[in-house]
């Protein structure tokens, strides 16, 4: 997946990392699973698919490699995984 994480420090930083059908994150790159994860993700084809035509560079951060493509054209179907199950929070309200 590729989007943006809200680190344990406070910190939003654009960032990739994987997601379990169950749709909870795991994350090679940071030593502790981040607070929040909002993003897409991408299968596997399309992925070897687009290192193979622009190198190994993220979908989402690196569009000036791609001649930004995916501003102009969108995403083909093809790109798209199942992330897992959203996680629905609701809000309460204190009233007290």
């Amino acid at each position: 997946m590729e989007g943006f994480a809200l680190a344990d420090s406070g910190v939003v930083a654009a960032h990739a990392w994987c997601a379990h059908p169950d749709g909870t994150v795991e994350d090679p790159t940071w030593g502790d699973a981040g607070r929040a994860y909002l993003g897409i993700a991408f299968t596997p084809d399309y992925l070897a698919e687009f290192e193979a035509r622009r190198g190994a560079v993220t979908v989402l951060f690196d569009q000036h490699r791609d001649d930004m493509r995916l501003l102009r054209e969108g995403l083909p179907e093809n790109a798209f995984a199942d992330s897992g199950i959203p996680h629905h929070h609701t809000p309460t309200l204190d009233v007290g």
